[in-house]
């Protein structure tokens, strides 16, 4: 439930109602990084939407992070999409209050912080962001617990380490990325990762005869991953979401097929 405080522009009509001053409405509410509160109009009344709770403070603290570990960093993995899984994060959280916001928020800022050192270090950027993160967290005033479910939930959140998070922090900061690979988004960050490789395969575009192979061909990835993702995923909201976005890019296929001339 999201909460909501009511205001009137006429404070006469707010007298003369029986209105609360607060309600609890589940209505789907979008983009908490737009700002702490996000108003909506009905009629002569503004009902104002509580967001998130996080401390202003703390969450630039945790962007200088991200941002100081992204820089010079580009490609579909940079501040850009850490940007958009804070936004998951927090939207899908707000269906699921049993999840602490605060430590979704959290994950979700420094999940992918250890991407610039992973091939370096030889090992998941889900592990060296978790470790990454385990060091800055208590100067951010994470208690020893709280650090524990964030950096857990970093690095479980990684696709292909087929990990299963135990916490809803974690299921939910799993969502989030994965929402982030669907959609308009996901078509895009999909052609930029596989710049060095064929768009697709010349006689067999869509698979049909030969085994999809991701690692040489960018339509292939479709197939292998990308339309399979809702049903991996932990919360019926984010299927839901996954579900609208693989609709679209079932849709670009479409139009993929007919320009190439197959059938999809």
């Amino acid at each position: 439930m999201v909460e909501y405080r009511i205001q009137a522009r006429n404070r006469q009509l707010i007298a003369n109602s029986r209105l609360p001053t607060t309600i609890s409405i589940p209505l789907p509410v979008r983009s908490p990084l737009l700002g702490e509160e996000s108003p909506a109009l009905l009629g002569n009344i503004v009902i104002t939407r509580k967001i998130c709770m996080m401390n202003t403070t703390r969450r630039a603290e945790l962007r200088a992070i991200a941002e100081a570990f992204f820089h010079g960093i580009h490609g579909c993995h940079g501040l850009d999409h850490t940007l958009r899984v804070v936004d998951n994060a927090l939207c899908l959280a707000q269906h699921y209050p049993t999840a602490d916001a605060d430590l979704l928020e959290a994950a979700a800022w420094l999940h992918d912080i250890g991407r610039g050192v992973e091939r370096e270090a030889g090992v998941s950027h889900a592990i060296l962001s978790a470790q990454l993160a385990e060091e800055r967290l208590p100067a951010l005033g994470f208690s020893p617990e709280e650090t524990q479910i964030i950096c857990t939930a970093i690095a479980d959140h990684r696709y292909s380490s087929g990990r299963t998070p135990s916490s809803m922090e974690g299921k939910l900061l799993q969502d989030a990325d994965r929402l982030d690979a669907l959609g308009a988004i996901g078509i895009a960050r999909t052609f930029t990762n596989g710049s060095d490789r064929d768009l697709y395969h010349a006689n067999d575009p869509f698979a049909r005869q030969r085994p999809p192979n991701d690692n040489r061909y960018n339509l292939d990835h479709f197939f292998i991953k990308l339309l399979r993702l809702p049903e991996t995923m932990h919360t019926p909201e984010a299927r839901a979401q996954g579900e609208l976005r693989v609709q679209f890019m079932r849709d670009f296929l479409n139009h993929f097929a007919a320009e190439v001339g197959v059938e999809a």
